[in-house]
Parts: C-alpha cells; structure tokens; sequence
C-alpha cells in the first residue's frame, strides 16, 4: 500500500516527558491570516509582538497551532480549530504546541529525493514546511506539509528530521512519506544546523 498525497499538518506524536501540553497565546482582534490547527506558527512583532501569527515557509517558529477559543462580537465563547483570516473578537487565547522537544508528524509533498528507500541518508536533515495557512476541506485543519525539495544536510531549515514514522502506507521508494520531526528553527532555543 502506498501513501498518497494527504497532507494533514503537523500534531504532536510523542515527547520525552510523554506529556505534549499546548499553551496559550494571544492572537491580536483582526488578525488578517487564517491559522488552522497543525499549521507552525511564530510570536510576531511590531503590531504584533508576542501574538501568534501564521509561520513562513522559512525562517524561525514558536510551534505548532492546536486551536483557538474567543468570544465573539456577540457575547458568544467560541472553540475552535481554526482563527478566520479578519477576525474580530476578545479574550482570544492560541493553544500553541510550543515545547522544543515535541515530535511531529508530518507528510512530505512529493517533492524532492526524501523516500523510504534512502533513509539512511536523509535521517538528521533539515527541511522547510509548504502551504501554511492552507486548510484540509472545510476541517479548520491544516494542509501544511514539508517540502521534499528543500531538504539539506548540511544547512539551517525549519525541521530536523528524527526518522520515518510508523505509518503502514509508508513503503520503499514512496515519495508521499510521513516522518517525524522537531522544530529545528525555534524562537525559544539556538538554531542547529543539519548533521
């Protein structure tokens, strides 16, 4: 059985504590970007300096969204997987996965030279994600994956790569692979380069 493309953002697989606890954050009332769970995301400036906002296909992160609650311009509390691009609410709290030690799992895009058959040389690389922002149907989760083609073992990338996951759909040759990873590029911790 092979794995197709079937992005599904990052979530959490394992820690070394074995607790994976998300935290909250800020997010400023109207922040124009959708965020969606399982998206990374980092602490902004400026405007918004220590408020979650959606992360970039490169450069530093805090983690990875796990969700919002807010009350809205009614009076209603809102859960929810997903922050809606222009929002506009009050006493907004961003779960955020934000623990530099927490595994990831994610699907790789299809791209690049990452298959199970090499795994031996991709192991401790680095990649970058791709479509942050982007969502899965009308889920409110994340189709944010890596992507294959900007693996380096030599530079900085956003996520270090730990080892393929225990996915059954994972096979020889498979392009569409699902791994497990850490945040390489993290805002609270010196960046590593790849091994």
């Amino acid at each position: 059985m092979t794995a197709t493309a079937a992005a599904f953002g990052f979530r959490p697989s394992w820690h070394p504590t074995g607790l994976e606890r998300a935290k909250f954050y800020p997010i400023v009332s109207g922040y124009a970007a959708n965020i969606y769970k399982g998206d990374p995301v980092l602490l902004g400036s400026g405007g918004n300096l220590g408020a979650v906002t959606i992360g970039a296909t490169s450069g530093d992160l805090v983690g990875v969204f796990a969700g919002v609650e807010y009350v809205d311009v009614t009076g209603r509390p809102v859960v929810s997987n997903f922050w809606p691009t222009g929002l506009v609410a009050t006493q907004i709290r961003a779960y955020v996965w934000d623990d530099p030690d927490t595994v990831f799992e994610v699907q790789t895009d299809g791209t690049g030279t990452v298959t199970a058959a090499a795994e031996a040389t991709w192991v401790g690389g680095q990649m970058n994600c791709v479509a942050p922002g982007t969502t899965v149907g009308n889920t409110g989760l994340s189709a944010s994956a890596l992507a294959g083609s900007s693996f380096t073992s030599t530079a900085q990338a956003q996520f270090r790569i730990i080892r393929i996951a225990t996915d059954v759909r994972d096979t020889v040759g498979d392009q569409f692979l699902t791994l497990q990873v850490q945040i390489a590029q993290h805002q609270f911790r010196a960046n590593k380069v790849a091994v």
